[in-house]
């Protein structure tokens, strides 16, 4: 189990970090990137304005690369979040009264004769 103190320095880290959407990008598959949007309404990106914000120099780096990028602070502090919640519902369905059930047994009559 995650222990709250690291669930709290994963989200500290988390809101630090440069903002996403991140990337890794088959053309700098040992680079990771950020994609800056310039402010439009419409939600597109311009990916002409990117970031490199980690340079991966491992031997396995094309999936240490795409594995940072998926990692990007948004996604991070959303599992976070759900963690968090998840342990308030378990604590709350622990808490319940529990209904045990009995099974019958068939009564019988038994013969003192």
């Amino acid at each position: 189990m995650i222990p709250d103190e690291k669930l709290d320095e994963l989200e500290r880290e988390a809101l630090a970090a440069t903002p996403g959407p991140w990337f890794s990008a088959p053309f700098a598959y040992h680079e990771v990137g950020v994609y800056h949007a310039r402010g439009s309404t419409s939600g597109t990106v311009d990916v002409s304005r990117t970031e490199i914000v980690a340079r991966v120099p491992s031997r396995n780096r094309v999936h240490d690369a795409a594995h940072i990028a998926a990692a990007d602070p948004q996604t991070v502090l959303d599992m976070v979040a759900e963690l968090r919640e998840a342990r308030v519902r378990i604590a709350e369905l622990e808490a319940k009264p529990r209904v045990r059930r009995v099974e019958r047994q068939p009564f019988t009559f038994e013969d003192d004769g």
